[in-house]
């Protein structure tokens, strides 16, 4: 049978067009895709540099009149080279809103002759938050914070009556044995670039910091208790206050390089106060590392003690192991016992060597408990037969759960789930995950 030629061009023709079409179609969506991810990250970019502005210009405020980092939500304008606070809304910078939030500080334990227990408004110390809100979609926004606190130290207010004086740390402080800090009747402050060094040496080290005022960890600050090359597992941290706030890092880690056959285990971190707080930049982390087939390093341990808890950053307690390392880093154990739970940061129990197993993490508050747009993961990503998920269980007497997911899985494989238990207006759910609906609150009768 003939075909007719000019028929046979057509078909030929119209096919090359519609694989034509099809190539450009996808071509196009990878195109636009790219442009989109590199316009989200030029904006969170830009966003991270405005609240980092805020901060900066609050501090300038602060600087030159103490009596203008007034409490409230502000805006800012910068008049003949000098920052000031608008009483008025927050700014609006393009695309961007700008919000600068003041707030005091309550003490305790006798604060200004005040009874035990009863909290009393510190004139010489305040919380900033800068705030950046823009819209990352037509309808939805995206919200950026940074903390900061600020001391009034050069002029401190007459009526001011508590013991309490700054004492900032802005260099690097190395411990070379175990050590107990007394810190009495100090508020203390790590700022950027301080840093409590009690790395081991040849024995992981313990280092105690007490002390009846505040514990005040910046952005850039840091409490490490490592691991080293000469021994491998991380060492002890013990804080006690009546306030502590973490912008910064708190480390008890395993040594994260490679030399062969070291035990790198995370260490302990244990924290007993009233007020913990944990900005967005805020990190507690025991990680242990595994290097080689025949050894199994573990996660650490963090315990957390206290009456309101406020975490917007990371509380991780990981098992990593290096390419080739054949053998099951299990992840460690969180424990979080307070009155009121308010998550937004992320709490890990991960594991991800071949065959791990993912940690233990106990949370128990006794009020509220509120978790919005995070994750509480016992997960294990290994890729052999033994690797499972770990452990939660997580009590409250009132769950608010919004956007938020709650895993112990094995990741890679889906095969060997963990426990997941909530407990909440004592009834008891139990399965191998929680997903929860958007805006799910549960409420006890």
């Amino acid at each position: 049978m003939k075909i007719n030629k000019k028929a046979q061009i057509l078909i030929e023709i119209s096919i090359g067009m519609g694989l034509f079409a099809m190539i450009a179609a996808a071509l196009i969506t990878l195109t636009i895709g790219s442009y989109q991810s590199n316009i989200q990250t030029a904006k969170e970019t830009k966003a991270s540099h405005l609240a980092s502005e805020g901060i900066e210009a609050a501090q300038a405020i602060k600087n030159y009149n103490w009596e203008n980092l007034a409490n409230g939500s502000h805006g800012l304008t910068y008049v003949n080279g000098f920052w000031e606070i608008q009483d008025s809304s927050p700014e609006n910078i393009g695309p961007y809103t700008r919000e600068i939030i003041v707030e005091s500080l309550s003490r305790q334990n006798n604060f200004c002759g005040s009874l035990q227990g009863q909290g009393v408004i510190d004139p010489d110390i305040k919380k900033v938050i800068s705030k950046i809100t823009w819209q990352s979609a037509p309808s939805k926004s995206r919200t950026i914070e940074l903390v900061s606190y600020f001391s009034n130290w050069a002029n401190p207010e007459e009526t001011k009556c508590s013991k309490c004086e700054l004492y900032e740390i802005s260099s690097v402080v190395e411990f070379d044995a175990s050590a107990v800090l007394d810190w009495s009747g100090k508020d203390v402050v790590i700022k950027l670039n301080g840093h409590l060094k009690a790395d081991s040496k040849n024995n992981p080290i313990t280092l105690t910091i007490n002390t009846d005022c505040s514990l005040i960890i910046e952005d850039g600050g840091k409490i490490t208790a490592e691991g080293s090359s000469s021994n491998g597992n991380g060492g002890v941290i013990n804080i006690t206050a009546p306030e502590v706030n973490i912008a910064g890092t708190i480390s008890t880690n395993g040594y994260s390089s490679q030399p062969t056959g070291l035990l790198a285990n995370g260490g302990l971190i244990n924290i007993e106060t009233t007020d913990l707080g944990i900005s967005i930049s805020g990190k507690m982390r025991s990680w242990g590392y595994t290097f080689s087939s025949n050894i199994n390093s573990l996660g650490g341990t963090i315990n957390v003690k206290t009456t309101d808890f406020n975490h917007q950053g990371e509380i991780s307690v990981n098992a990593l192991n290096v390419p080739n390392a054949n053998d099951k880093p299990d992840a460690g154990t969180i424990n979080i016992e307070c009155q009121d739970f308010v998550n937004s940061g992320g709490i890990s129990a991960d594991t991800y060597g071949k065959q791990g197993h993912g940690g233990i993490i106990n949370i128990k508050t006794v009020n509220n408990s509120s978790s919005s747009n995070t994750n509480i993961t016992a997960d294990s990503r290994g890729t052999a037969g033994s690797a499972h998920g770990g452990q939660i269980y997580f009590t409250a007497n009132q769950l608010n759960i919004l956007n938020s997911n709650v895993s112990a899985m094995d990741i890679e494989n889906n095969r060997k789930p963990g426990i997941t238990a909530l407990i909440y207006c004592q009834k008891n759910f139990t399965g191998t995950t929680f997903n929860p609906q958007p805006g799910e609150t549960i409420l006890c009768p």
